[in-house]
Order: C-alpha cells, then sequence, then structure tokens
C-alpha cells in the first residue's frame, strides 16, 4: 500500500514526465532546428553589425578597407574565442549543468559589479545576449517549420518569439529616445522678476569649424575647416599603449598625439557683441562614432540666447576597442583632456585681440564656461584647476601661463578621481560649479559629481554660487544626441 509520501513523488514524478513529454513534443530542437538557429544567429549578427557600419559609414577607399579588415580579424578572433570557450565547456560535462550557469551567470555579475568602468562593456554583452537568444529561437522555429519537425504548434511559438524579441531590438536601437531639447512652459521666479530661461533672445545662429586642417574622417576639421589651428603635444599627459596599437590610432587618425589638433564645432550668436563663450567637451567613447557633433542642440540653445559656444572634439583620446584593449590602450589622459581645453581658450583669447579675425572683440573674455559630459565634466574640472596653477601639478616642466576668466563649470554625469593631481581630488576655488546626474544612468553609477560638488569653495566675499540636479529617469548616454541608449539595460 503506498504511503501519502509515495503518492506524492508519484504525482510529481507524473507531472516531470507530462513536461517532459511536452517538451519534447512542441519545444526540443532536432537537427533542422539547430541549422536553422545557427544560420539566423549569424544572419542576425551580421546585419547588426553592417547597421552599425552604416549608420556612419566610412568615406573614401582607403577607409572602407581599413574597416572591412578590421571587421575581419576581429570576426576571426571572436570565432576563434568561441570556439576556445565552448571546447572548454564541452570537456567540463563531468561538472553539474546547473554549477556551469551559475558560474556564467557569477562572471557576468562580477564583470558589472567589480569595476564600474565596464558597466557599458557589459551591456553590450547583454544585447549580444539578447540578440543569440531571440535569434536562436526564430532560426529554430523556422527551421522546424520548413523541415516538418516536432508539432506546428512548437515550432511557430518559438518563431513568433524569436520575431517578437528581434523587432523589439531593433526598434529598440533605431529609437531615438527622448528629445534632447527641453521644452518647459513655465516661468522661473527670482525674487520681483520673472523670466523665462528658455526663451530665446533672437538672435540668428552663425556656424563654422575650426581644426588642424588633418582629419582622415571628417572634412569640417581637414578640407572644410574655416580656421586652420596648430596642433599640440599632448604625449607627456598620457599613457599609452604599445607602439603596435600607436601605429594603429595613426593609421586611422592620420595624426599621433605628439601632433593633437585643436578641432572645434562653433555656433556664434550673429550680433556686435562681445559675447560669453561656453566650451563644451564630450567623454569616453568609441573613437570610431564621434561625439562632438552631440552637443549641436546645446549649442544651437546657448548661441541663440548670445552666447559663443563651441564643442570641443577630443575623439582622438576616446577608446579603440577590443583590440586596442589587448594591444594596450591609452589611460589616465584626463589631465590631457582639461589640457586642451585651455588651449582652446588660448585660441580665443588670440583670436580676439586679432585685427581682421571673424572674432575680433566678439568674446566677452570676463565670461567663460566650461561644460564637459561624463569623462569630459571631469575634464573641465581640471581645466579650471589648471587654470589657477603656474605650472602643471604632477609634471613642472609643463609651465601653464592661462589665468582666465573662468566664471564656471558645469559637469554633466562626470565621472570623479580618473585623474588625481598630486595624488589629491580636485578642488575648486571662487568658480561656480553646477552638476547634473541622471537617476537611471548604468554608467556613472554613483553620484560621482557630488564629491566634486562637495569640493568646491568660496573665498569671504566671493561671488558665486554651487548647485547639485538629480534627474528622475535619465540615463547617461541621452545628454550627447550621438550616445543613445547604450547605458540602458541597467537602468531602473
Amino acid at each position: 500500500m503506498n504511503t501519502p509520501e509515495n503518492k506524492n513523488d508519484g504525482s510529481r514524478t507524473s507531472f516531470g514526465d507530462s513536461v517532459k513529454k511536452f517538451w519534447n513534443h512542441h519545444g526540443a530542437f532536432g537537427p533542422a532546428a539547430w541549422k536553422g538557429a545557427a544560420s539566423t544567429v549569424a544572419a542576425v549578427i551580421l546585419l547588426f553589425w553592417f547597421g552599425m557600419l552604416l549608420s556612419a559609414p566610412p568615406s573614401g577607399i582607403r577607409d572602407w578597407m581599413q574597416t572591412l579588415l578590421f571587421l575581419s580579424l576581429a570576426a576571426g578572433a571572436s570565432f576563434l574565442l568561441g570556439n576556445f570557450i565552448i571546447t572548454l565547456l564541452a570537456k567540463a560535462r563531468t561538472i553539474p549543468d546547473q554549477f556551469r550557469w551559475v558560474v556564467v551567470g557569477a562572471v557576468f555579475l562580477m564583470f558589472n559589479m567589480l569595476n564600474p568602468l565596464f558597466s557599458q562593456m557589459f551591456n553590450v554583452l547583454l544585447i549580444i545576449s539578447y540578440l543569440i537568444i531571440f535569434s536562436t529561437l526564430l532560426g529554430a522555429g523556422i527551421g522546424r517549420l520548413s523541415s516538418h519537425e516536432g508539432s506546428k504548434f512548437g515550432s511557430s511559438v518559438l518563431t513568433a518569439l524569436g520575431a517578437a524579441g528581434i523587432i523589439a531590438v531593433a526598434i529598440w536601437f533605431i529609437w531615438p529616445g527622448p528629445a534632447n531639447e527641453a521644452a518647459h512652459d513655465t516661468l522661473v521666479s527670482t525674487g520681483t522678476a520673472s523670466f523665462d530661461p528658455f526663451a530665446s533672445s533672437g538672435y540668428s545662429v552663425g556656424t563654422l569649424t575650426y581644426g588642424s586642417g588633418i582629419d582622415r574622417h571628417r572634412s569640417e576639421y581637414s578640407t572644410d575647416a574655416q580656421i586652420i589651428t596648430a596642433p599640440i603635444d599632448v604625449t607627456p599627459l598620457v599613457q599609452q599603449g604599445s607602439g603596435i596599437a600607436q601605429l594603429l590610432r595613426k593609421s586611422f587618425w592620420g595624426f599621433d598625439l605628439a601632433s593633437a589638433p585643436l578641432n572645434g564645432r562653433v555656433w556664434y550668436p550673429q550680433g556686435e557683441g562681445p559675447f560669453p563663450l561656453v566650451l563644451m567637451v564630450h567623454g569616453n567613447h568609441s573613437m570610431f562614432d564621434f561625439s562632438d557633433p552631440g552637443y549641436e542642440y546645446l549649442g544651437t540653445f546657448f548661441a541663440e540666447r548670445g552666447c559663443i559656444t563651441v564643442s570641443v572634439d577630443q575623439n582622438f583620446l576616446n577608446g579603440g576597442g577590443i583590440a586596442e584593449i589587448l594591444l594596450g590602450e591609452i589611460t589616465q589622459e584626463n589631465d590631457a583632456r582639461g589640457y586642451l581645453l585651455l588651449e582652446h581658450l588660448r585660441l580665443w583669447h588670440d583670436w580676439n585681440t586679432s585685427p581682421g579675425h571673424i572674432f575680433e572683440a566678439k568674446v566677452d573674455t570676463d565670461n567663460i564656461l566650461l561644460i564637459g559630459h561624463s569623462r569630459g565634466g571631469e575634464a573641465a574640472a581640471a581645466a579650471a584647476l589648471f587654470n589657477s596653477l603656474p605650472v602643471h601639478p604632477d609634471n613642472a616642466m609643463i609651465p601653464f601661463d592661462y589665468g582666465y576668466s573662468i566664471r564656471g563649470v558645469a559637469a554633466v554625469a562626470p565621472s570623479d578621481g580618473q585623474y588625481l593631481p598630486r595624488r589629491q581630488k580636485t578642488a575648486l576655488k571662487d568658480v561656480s560649479y553646477l552638476v547634473l546626474q541622471g537617476s537611471a544612468d548604468s554608467d556613472v553609477r554613483s553620484f560621482a559629481g557630488s564629491k566634486q560638488y562637495d569640493r568646491v569653495s568660496f573665498s569671504d566675499g566671493a561671488s558665486g554660487f554651487k548647485a547639485s540636479v538629480y534627474i528622475e529617469g535619465a540615463n547617461h548616454g541621452y545628454f550627447n544626441s550621438r550616445w543613445g541608449m547604450i547605458d540602458q539595460p541597467a537602468a531602473s
């Protein structure tokens, strides 16, 4: 006679057998399903790669050949690495499947948690995993339907799930996201005066670019640059990788960091002036996806309100992808980013006093604002610090003779502590400071700028302010219209 325990065991066994039978009939992958899955995964990944490539296509035969060569090498390396990992996992069949899945999950979690600098790379891994999973379902369903393998119901469900997932991720990439322009209808009241800070002053906006005249990918800094600038040497301020990595960088850009260009996009009010000067600088991003055009909305905004505004190009200090990580990438370059900002200010002071120059007597050099996003936010603070020093704090061989009237620094989701002058955190004095941070930022995941905010001080009687703003729902990338949603998956 069965005990109650045996009946329960029998019930569980019967239920398990039913689930297994249902899966084998409706969901199990046979040869046709695996073949379809492999083909679809390959097709989806290739479409994704070419879609990203065509979103910012190379210019000229040389660039196309370099890009295709890079993609071929990356594809070959990924194929070999993937097969190596799969071989190791296949040899570990004696380890329980549950343990192997836990290990894989732990690696992903640790990769995301141990170093905040890896957060965006982790998100990329999530996106790739998402693409592989849903393209596998889609391909398996199509393979089963075409070969009549398994039940038609199960094959249809797999196909529908896979297609829905692929369509969803395609919409996610194509959708531009919230508009960058602020839309405010209300007036801000201070005391007895009311004003609308978003109302245009009525200036028409002119645009131009200036640059070194040497850029293989952007004519606005080479043949189409309206003002040609002399490059500067920033090699003492950065740590570079191997000689191979440096050669690859020079091959891509056409110059090395001994001849770093002073490139900028300018939006200026068309009027008598003089006008306050605003310099904006981006942060670290793929150097192949140029960041400086991503603040056009701010450039127009400020210029319409009577400010000369510049988006400073520092893409040549950004990362070059997995190949450079393996060969040795540029590191500890944030002081170079700040130094470059001051060298741009030097240009503007020279132009303001140059007879016949388009910007002669147009710049109010007593009113300068630095704006930085991400790593650029920390660089803007470093520039304000350098502006008050006679020499570089860590390399006294580099003289600083600036002393410009930098009235304020605005930092957008800034990093903090990546550059440590004299091994100390950057401290600002008598410089107004505004910091913005999004609550859904999964790159700078803590309010790092609040630390810089705490280190801003004012002398007795000095005029200025400091303020911090925490923005509900804002992520890291949307502040730059080119960066998009790469940090969105970890947002909450």
